[in-house]
């Protein structure tokens, strides 16, 4: 089978309430990895298995320099592409850039910073308090807490809520926004995080953007580096824990059970979060991560020829039944959970995974203690952002 022989358009269409689309489990019987075709034409592989996942994630012979195989043409609506961000690169540049920020995502670092994110939690589930019962858990808890998280982390002041919400919005909007948004929104983003870098040179403080401001001052990086760091650190903050604790938030409603287990012993909170991020986490498209063999290779018997891409949506490996018992039962007393590949895998693995978690523990921990009752307000469909990237939920308006 050759990638000539596609004939599968992809991405496929979610199934209700975000859960992944039901070709995902058809593919990985029949056919685990195969060939489609991109809205824009281009023909890649798709995997969907646990085993190959963890392959295409971690080895060396998978390149995330997509630009080489001509997709950032395919994704150009993923500013990370475009921009350069290291998420994109290959050792030694990948190595050089994510070595500056790691510091600050280690548990030496993070532990003395958790207290200050339960406080963040709590204060804003203040305000949504105030704002209900009805309120929106997205607009009113969830986005302003990640957003503020990510600002204490980077030494930077929460200004525009809306405007910050505006750029997670348009930016990896694959049909919604035209192509001179999404440029007018990475340039006002790059724009208000130029001035940030620039006002570390006269109040440096103990952060990563004043890190990249004395790297790039001392030669290390270029400045186009440092603001895409900046870009990456500032987006991905904000964008991938607040639609977790959204999406969660559903799903431990949508089991209650699994809720009244949580809220009457709350030392189920960490295995909740693994579960959580097992059961949910979603690319959306499967786009997000694309790599490219840089050599022939074997993946379930089918041969990916050098030059070729592969897309492996998360979401799919952490339902397979090969890997999990009853990958589609949510069970926050999961033994395995934690196996799950969320975060990625190999010198990819997510920068700012253990910052999620603590932001995840945080939100679930304290929705539990204050919120035994919430439920969804309305029993309607919800409203989902499927056009974009990440697939999210506009809004979840909750009762308690």
């Amino acid at each position: 089978m050759r990638l000539s022989d596609a004939v599968l358009n992809f991405p496929f269409t979610p199934a209700p309430h975000g859960e992944p689309p039901p070709d995902y489990a058809h593919l990985r019987r029949n056919a685990p990895v195969t060939p489609v075709i991109l809205p824009t034409g281009h023909r890649v592989w798709l995997v969907t298995g646990h085993a190959d996942t963890q392959t295409v994630l971690s080895d060396p012979r998978f390149s995330r320099d997509v630009r080489s195989a001509g997709l950032a043409i395919a994704t150009g609506t993923d500013f990370f592409v475009v921009s350069g961000s290291f998420m994109y690169m290959d050792p030694p540049d990948h190595t050089r850039l994510r070595r500056l920020v790691q510091p600050f995502f280690t548990p030496r670092y993070l532990k003395p910073l958790t207290s200050a994110v339960e406080a963040l939690a709590d204060e804003c589930l203040d305000g949504f308090t105030g704002l209900g019962p009805p309120a929106d858990l997205v607009a009113q808890f969830a986005f302003p807490f990640t957003v503020r998280v990510t600002c204490r982390l980077l030494g930077m002041e929460v200004s525009d809520l809306a405007v910050f919400r505006s750029w997670v919005e348009t930016i990896p909007s694959l049909t919604r926004s035209t192509a001179d948004e999404i440029g007018q929104a990475v340039a006002d983003m790059g724009a208000y995080l130029t001035e940030q870098l620039h006002a570390k040179r006269e109040r440096p403080g103990d952060d990563p953007l004043t890190v990249l401001v004395n790297a790039q001052d001392t030669g290390r990086i270029t400045e186009e580096e440092a603001l895409n760091l900046a870009r990456l650190l500032f987006f991905a903050g904000q964008d991938s824990p607040g639609n977790l604790i959204a999406r969660g938030a559903l799903l431990l409603m949508r089991h209650p059970d699994q809720w009244a287990a949580l809220c009457a012993d709350p030392s189920l909170v960490d295995g909740a979060v693994e579960e959580i991020l097992r059961h949910s986490m979603t690319s959306g498209t499967g786009l997000t991560h694309p790599t490219v063999a840089t050599e022939d290779l074997t993946l379930s018997g089918v041969r990916i020829r050098a030059g070729e891409v592969v897309v492996a949506p998360l979401i799919a490996a952490n339902r397979d039944p090969g890997r999990f018992t009853e990958p589609d039962t949510f069970d926050i007393t999961r033994a395995d959970a934690a196996s799950h590949l969320a975060f990625g895998k190999g010198i990819h693995y997510c920068l700012g995974a253990p910052l999620a978690r603590i932001q995840l523990r945080a939100a679930f921990g304290r929705l539990a203690r204050r919120f035994p009752a919430i439920r969804r307000a309305d029993t309607g469909d919800l409203a989902w952002s499927t056009d974009m990237l990440p697939n999210r939920i506009k809004e979840l308006t909750v009762t308690w």
